[in-house]
């Protein structure tokens, strides 16, 4: 089984499983990336296989992770899968541009322009994203975004924000699901698709401000 194509900038992959629940988890998760070309054959795929053997501890599969064929991941908590997927996903995106340079950074759309959230992990710029995005700001991106070279504007990108324990705890009651339980796949973060914050931007947005979060 496998996903549909999705975009990263301009790098497209998709997802491919024998195991039919991590195929509809990464569709699900990642419904705001998806290749605007619908007959799209040409891109790169990584394929996920539960191991039958492989165990971390009583009742916890392990899976293997290639992309290409290539290994990735020769042994991986199923928990995992998803936080170390959307790893690969982002530095192969921020590798392929050609329109802009990467920032890791979230960002809104506010009145006056774009928002721009650079900051180290855990500096708290995707909980101040996630929360400006459900105040009413247009959804621009997380953890990557991308400065246009002439236009100084930040491109969308739709990569669902990875959220962490303590920021689970403090938002759930803002965002419907995150009061349901996660995919096998999230255990490690829990991932929420843009459209599920509110607006999500289709254009580039003029950058207004640029704000360095410090937790």
């Amino acid at each position: 089984m496998s996903t549909p194509w999705f975009s990263a900038q301009s790098w497209t992959f998709r997802i491919e499983s024998a195991d039919r629940q991590i195929v509809e988890a990464f569709a699900n998760l990642l419904v705001d990336m998806a290749a605007p070309d619908t007959d799209l054959v040409d891109g790169h795929v990584f394929t996920i296989t539960p191991t039958e053997s492989a165990t971390l501890s009583e009742g916890s599969q392990m899976v293997t992770v290639h992309l290409d064929g290539a290994l990735l991941y020769p042994t991986l908590a199923i928990g995992s899968v998803a936080s170390h997927v959307m790893i690969e996903i982002n530095q192969r995106a921020a590798n392929s541009l050609d329109r802009g340079f990467p920032l890791h950074a979230g960002a809104v759309a506010s009145k006056v322009g774009a928002i721009v959230l650079p900051g180290q992990s855990g500096s708290g710029k995707t909980t101040l994203t996630t929360a400006l995005a459900l105040a009413g700001n247009g959804f621009i991106a997380d953890e990557l975004t991308v400065i246009g070279h002439d236009s100084l504007s930040a491109f969308p990108y739709g990569k669902p924000v990875a959220l962490r324990p303590a920021t689970v705890d403090l938002l759930q009651s803002s965002i419907d699901r995150l009061r349901r339980p996660g995919w096998t796949i999230e255990q490690d973060e829990r991932f929420v698709a843009p459209r599920d914050l509110g607006q999500v931007c289709a254009d580039p947005v003029p950058v207004a401000c640029v704000v360095f979060p410090t937790f």
